[in-house]
Order: C-alpha cells, then structure tokens, then sequence
C-alpha cells in the first residue's frame, strides 16, 4: 500500500496534526499502533482509522477513495517514503511523556533515551527532517501560533485544498480525553533546572539546529 508517514518523537503534536488534517482537509488517518485511539469520541475529532482485523491474522486499514492515506509513527525511519514530521522543543516533550506515563518512568531514564522510543535528538536526527527527501517539516510551536501559515504548507505537499480554517481548541479536546491530549501548560514549571542542564547536555546539537537555544 502507498502511504504518507506522519512521524515524530512521542508527545510532539501527533494528534494536533491529525485534527487539523480531518477537520482542515476532510483527511481521516491511522497508525501503526491498534490501540492508538481507544477514545470514540477523541476519534471523532481527529479522524481516527480503526484496524480491521482480517481471519488470516493480519490486520487492514480501510482509506476513504481518493484521499491521501496518512499513517502515524514514533518508530525509527526503515524507507524512504513521504512524510511529514512534526518536531517539538524535546523539553516539553519530555515533560508530556513523563506525564503520559503517570510518572511511573523517570525523566532521567526517559531523557537518556532508556525506553522503546530512544533519545529525542536521535529520533529527529534519524529522520533528518531538514534534509530528507519528500519531508514536510512541521513545528509544532508555529502550528501552535500560526495555524494559517501551516495549513499553506499542508496543503502544497499533499496537493489538497483546505476547505476549512479552524480546528477544535486543545482544551475542547483536553476535556473528552486528557490523557493524548492535554490542556495547554508551561514545562518549564514542570522539570527542576538539573534536568534541564541534563537534557540540554544530551541533546544540545539538536536543539541549536531547531532553534530550541
């Protein structure tokens, strides 16, 4: 099957870019993930495609005719297809990961890239956004202060026409979930100055060549 990636490190803005692809493009998506949106009426915001599980096993994802088919991903790049990569400042994601995980894994554990997902700035660096062939990269800071620009964007690399400007608030969606989407914070409220020199430490060049310094 042809598809587009829709990559990034956890808790970057995966499902931001989901709503906005629904709710701006009338474009539904799905993940590698089968449980990734438990949350019925989360998937009516975001246009979640379900796996159908098939009798020999396997699994299948039915796309609407016509429409770019969209797949969402933490995993480490293994092709070379389309894709759209959204980055976050990792500090926050580190926050918000920590918090996904009810705080049960440390920050140092999760910082020094101790989990499936790996470091933050090897996971960027992998896929080489700035660089890598038929990538979109998206900010998830400027989608945050700049949807309209981004929808420009969106629109010139998936060659689709917007045909709505806005998308549900965060705390909107925060209130029928609040665990994949949360209400708006400020990480910086949320990790003590140690960690920060540490996570800075560990994934300095990355954040200079995003402007995250």
């Amino acid at each position: 099957m042809d598809f587009i990636w829709l990559a990034s490190y956890p808790r970057s803005g995966n499902f931001l870019i989901r709503t906005i692809l629904f709710n701006c493009f009338n474009i539904k998506s799905a993940a590698i993930y089968s449980n990734d949106c438990d949350n019925k009426k989360l998937s009516n915001y975001v246009g979640h495609l379900d796996h159908i599980n098939l009798d020999n096993g396997k699994i299948n994802i039915i796309f609407p005719e016509g429409k770019p088919k969209i797949i969402k991903t933490h995993q480490l790049p293994n092709d070379n297809r389309k894709t759209i990569y959204i980055i976050r400042d990792g500090r926050a994601s580190l926050v918000s990961l920590y918090e996904f995980f009810n705080k049960e894994v440390p920050l140092k554990t999760i910082m020094e890239g101790k989990t499936k997902f790996g470091k933050w700035c090897d996971h960027v660096e992998s896929w080489d956004p700035l660089h890598r062939k038929d990538t979109l990269l998206l900010s998830y800071e400027e989608l945050d202060n700049d949807l309209q620009s981004n929808l420009i964007k969106i629109s010139d690399f998936l060659k689709v026409k917007v045909i709505k400007n806005k998308i549900p608030s965060r705390d909107e969606i925060a209130a029928i979930d609040g665990r994949c989407v949360r209400k708006k914070s400020n990480w910086r409220e949320k990790i003590s100055q140690e960690d920060v020199r540490m996570f800075n430490l560990i994934n300095q060049g990355t954040l200079a060549k995003f402007n995250y310094l």
